[in-house]
Formats: C-alpha cells, sequence, structure tokens
C-alpha cells in the first residue's frame, strides 16, 4: 500500500512535469527533443528534489556527430548519450526553483517559477 507520502510525492511528480513542459521552453530550451520522466528523490530533513533528464536537437546532433566520428553506427538509444540536459526542481517557498545543467557540467542555469 501507498503511504500518504508516497502518494503525496508521485502528484508532485505530476505537477512538476508540467512545470517543465511550461517553462523549458521560455527560459531558452525550445527545440527539447525528449523529456524523461521526473522522478522524486527524497533524502530524510533535506525536503524532496524531482529530478529529470532532456535531449535537445542540439544534444541529438552533438551524440550523432560524435559518434560519425568514432565510426560506430547510431542506434536510437544512443541518440540522448553521451551529451543531455539535466534538471532538478526543489520547492522554493510558493513556487519552484527549477537548475538545468549539461550532463558534462560545463553550463549550468536556473529559475524560478511561482
Amino acid at each position: 500500500m501507498f503511504t500518504a507520502n508516497e502518494i503525496y510525492k508521485s502528484t508532485q511528480e505530476g505537477v512538476v512535469t508540467e512545470v517543465l513542459n511550461k517553462t523549458l521552453p521560455q527560459h531558452g530550451y525550445s527545440d527539447i527533443y525528449y523529456l524523461n520522466q521526473v522522478k522524486a528523490d527524497s533524502h530524510f530533513g533535506m525536503g524532496t528534489t524531482y529530478v529529470s533528464s532532456f535531449s535537445t536537437k542540439r544534444t541529438v546532433k552533438e551524440n550523432q556527430d560524435l559518434f560519425v566520428k568514432a565510426g560506430k553506427k547510431l542506434d536510437k538509444g544512443d541518440a540522448n548519450l553521451p551529451y543531455y540536459k539535466e534538471v532538478t526542481v526543489r520547492r522554493s517557498g510558493m513556487g519552484w526553483k527549477v537548475t538545468v545543467s549539461d550532463s558534462i557540467g560545463q553550463e549550468e542555469s536556473s529559475y524560478t517559477v511561482k
């Protein structure tokens, strides 16, 4: 049986997915190729962070170029690796703080949603 906390986190995963779908394009990520399922990541006493990742047309192109350069055939699952965007979302007052970083840790940006 689900506990109240598990039900709440599951519901919030859907809310966070909606927030990301609405706001990522407004913050420079209008070329999203695919947004992975949002998952709750809870740690006792630290609150819940919601995590996901997504690919953009640019990261898919970078992956394709990398595979071609390496002389390897790109299959469908490889289109999202090794370059992609990681996204973390945490409650911030009455809204959400969204942080987007690239998979190799060179870029990071944040914004708040009310």
